[in-house]
């Protein structure tokens, strides 16, 4: 866990790499000051990914996810499992054209800005291998358009990305979007919407059509 003393040491080098820790110590207190660091250090450099290949070795298939993270606090994807929090019958897997989007959006060069103090993602998204294997994640707060990505890399993904575009591709899948942290509280609240599912055509969910 990291603590009070590695919060400074943190902040202090915001221009050296941040330093993560293993997953398997990693606390949400944790998650949270290595946001903070990253925020700080964004004022300074931005790095601009090409593609996905600093990332992540490759993928098979791209699937979206709606989620409630007050379920259990913490991360979309920890140690391998998924957060107990999503909804599995919002649950999508996306086409080869919007994939290209969901791509286009974390990587390039995009409108540099502070991470915000605030990060309630409702929305995520989980890459997998041939073999189904979870090989990484996005989370996606379009209430403060911030995010976050798992595994963390500093030259992983462009330090900022496109979350007008990624909102629009949420939108697109159908998903919900929400005003507020209250709107999204009500919304997982109510059972019947939570377990309907999203109206999406058959051309956008991800038959590759």
């Amino acid at each position: 866990m990291i603590n009070s003393l590695s919060v400074l040491l943190l902040i202090s080098s915001v221009a050296e790499e941040v330093v993560v820790p293993s997953s398997e110590n990693q606390s949400d207190e944790d998650f949270a000051v290595l946001d903070a660091a990253r925020s700080l250090k964004t004022i300074e450099q931005g790095h601009v990914a090409v593609d996905l290949s600093e990332w992540i070795p490759g993928f098979s298939t791209v699937e979206i996810v709606l989620y409630n993270g007050r379920v259990e606090p913490g991360p979309l994807i920890r140690d391998g499992k998924i957060n107990p929090g999503v909804a599995q019958s919002w649950t999508r897997k996306l086409s080869k054209k919007q994939v290209e989007k969901l791509i286009s959006a974390i990587t390039g060069k995009h409108q540099p800005k502070p991470d915000p103090l605030c990060f309630v993602p409702h929305h995520g998204f989980i890459f997998r291998d041939a073999s189904l294997k979870i090989v990484g994640s996005l989370e996606v707060c379009t209430l403060c358009e911030s995010h976050r990505y798992y595994p963390y890399k500093p030259t992983g993904l462009s330090l900022y990305w496109d979350v007008v575009a990624l909102k629009a591709l949420i939108e697109e899948l159908g998903m919900p979007t929400f005003r507020s942290i209250a709107d999204g509280d009500a919304f997982f609240a109510d059972k019947d919407k939570l377990n309907k599912g999203p109206k999406v055509p058959l051309k956008d969910n991800g038959r590759g059509q």
